[in-house]
């Protein structure tokens, strides 16, 4: 029962490991599309529109991918071992952050399906994109979550801020 029990814990921490892993990789890749280039790709569609300040949901993309991607260690961290006694709120606290890495993935795809190119929806898209990048705002906030489960350790850790 034991064995069973570390060979479940450690294949979590092995997907956890290639989930972060993978919006690293993809941050790295997403990051070579830069700002300008979509507004010179607007631009040469003859979009009509001059005010761009929505594309920064760009930018918010790629804050979810870094959040998602340092949120699975996270996970990991808070260590089951501590809480052999059933601490039922440590449980809470991971099925919380759970929740919301799972509400972030959601979004993250969302943004990245945004077809920037269609100039005939693009007031429709600048909604959308704008809508998203609040509600990715607000999921990036798991730090907090994060940072609770830590404090249940009775040890001093550090995490930096998340901060929008």
């Amino acid at each position: 029962e034991k064995e069973s029990e570390n060979a479940e814990r450690d294949l979590r921490c092995i997907h956890d490991q290639s989930r972060g892993q993978a919006h690293m990789d993809s941050l790295t890749l997403e990051s070579q599309r830069t700002l300008e280039s979509t507004m010179s790709d607007l631009d040469r569609n003859e979009s009509g529109v001059k005010d761009y300040s929505w594309l920064t949901g760009l930018q918010w993309l790629f804050r979810a991918r870094r959040a998602l991607s340092y949120s699975y260690p996270a996970f990991h961290m808070s260590g089951d071992d501590l809480f052999k006694d059933g601490m039922t709120t440590s449980e809470a606290m991971k099925h919380k952050l759970e929740d919301q890495q799972q509400q972030l993935e959601s979004v993250d795809l969302s943004m990245i399906e945004v077809p920037l190119e269609q100039s005939d929806r693009l007031m429709d898209i600048r909604m959308q994109v704008i809508n998203l990048s609040v509600l990715t705002d607000t999921l990036c906030r798991m730090y907090d979550c994060i940072d609770e489960l830590l404090g249940l350790q009775l040890t001093t850790h550090h995490i930096a801020p998340y901060n929008s």
